[in-house]
């Protein structure tokens, strides 16, 4: 994780300096991997349950959206485009 969380804060570094923006901190980025890492694999792991939880019938795609959608809450919050 320590390898990821380096090359996503510099990235984070280089657009917040790019855009004038205040330099995130590394415990911030280490926390956005953090729970990038716990939703995905919980997501992996749990999604059917969680469907059901919601009375829904399991659906890939509704898995599809939500991780497109966490991706766009990631990006926004991190300031990092693709």
């Amino acid at each position: 994780m320590r390898a990821l969380a380096d090359v996503v804060h510099a990235r984070r570094v280089e657009f917040a300096k790019a855009e004038g923006r205040i330099v995130p901190s590394a415990q911030d980025t280490e926390f956005v991997v953090r729970l990038a890492a716990a939703a995905m694999l919980g997501d992996g792991i749990f999604a059917p349950f969680l469907d059901a939880s919601f009375g829904r019938a399991n659906d890939p795609a509704r898995q599809r959206r939500f991780r497109e959608w966490f991706g766009r809450l990631l990006a926004a919050h991190t300031g990092v485009k693709s």
